[in-house]
């Protein structure tokens, strides 16, 4: 025979079974003892790594750990099936887009987790594309640039086919050297793509001045002032800054002494 027995506590119990009858004549009786423990609290689930916002892999993986001493586990992704699955948890090939990965704990006596551990992620492996909406594009009279850069999410930059290192969306290059310079960016995004093809603006430094021409007048005035005048030509779109510096003044020496006056 079997019976089924509901235990009203958790902890250990002790089940004791007797029977008696009759036998050929005889009439026997006898009892036995079955210690059991009662355990009917679930265990708990936790995820302990994994992508849980954007992520450029498609087959990412699941790190995860129960309490209650758990003895298997079982996993989901998107609402399907829940089957058995071991930590690590690699997912099969995903589509592009939102996904929702699932993991429940089971105790050694059955008690399965009634609220599994969830992580909700987005398979994203399109990179982005940059575009540099600001900065020289062609000649420049400085030694310093600046660039503005957008399509990412953060950016690496370049300059004159140097190892790409990390700059912001207002980057900036000094000490320019003269003549061409080409300045290169591409943009990652938050799941990590990286733009294959970055963006890149070539311009040229020219801080020299070519077809310059002075020329410079001076007149006395009457009264002992002298007005000088000055032309300058640069030949090419531009400014110039002049300073006026008055001309050395040579020290007049007088002598004194002693002698004769001479008529």
């Amino acid at each position: 025979k079997s019976w089924t027995v509901q235990a009203t506590t958790e902890g250990a119990k002790t089940i004791t079974v007797e029977g008696s009858g009759d036998a050929y004549g005889t009439t026997f009786t006898d009892s036995d003892d079955v210690a059991i423990t009662a355990d009917c609290t679930p265990p708990g689930t936790s995820i302990d790594s994994g992508p849980s916002g954007p992520t450029n892999d498609p087959t990412p993986s699941f790190e995860f750990s129960g309490s209650g001493g758990p003895a298997t586990y079982e996993c989901s992704i998107d609402n399907g099936a829940f089957s058995a699955c071991s930590s690590t948890f690699t997912a099969p090939v995903l589509s592009e887009g939102s996904h929702t990965f699932r993991v429940r704990a089971i105790d050694s006596v059955g008690n399965i987790d009634p609220a599994p551990a969830s992580r909700t992620f987005t398979v994203d492996t399109v990179p982005p594309d940059t575009e540099i909406i600001s900065g020289p594009a062609g000649a420049i009279r400085s030694r310093a640039a600046s660039f503005g850069l957008a399509g990412g999410d953060r950016y690496t930059c370049s300059l004159d086919g140097a190892t790409f290192t990390s700059c912001s969306a207002f980057a900036q290059v000094s000490d320019l050297g003269e003549g061409e310079h080409t300045f290169a960016a591409r943009a990652i995004d938050p799941a990590g793509n990286v733009d294959p093809t970055p963006a890149t603006r070539t311009f040229a430094v020219d801080t020299g001045v070519e077809g310059a021409r002075f020329a410079a007048k001076a007149r006395q005035r009457p009264n002992g002032k002298t007005i000088s005048r000055v032309r300058v030509a640069i030949g090419e779109p531009g400014s110039v800054a002049a300073r006026a510096t008055p001309r050395d003044r040579r020290p007049r020496c007088s002598r004194r002494g002693r002698g004769r006056r001479r008529p």
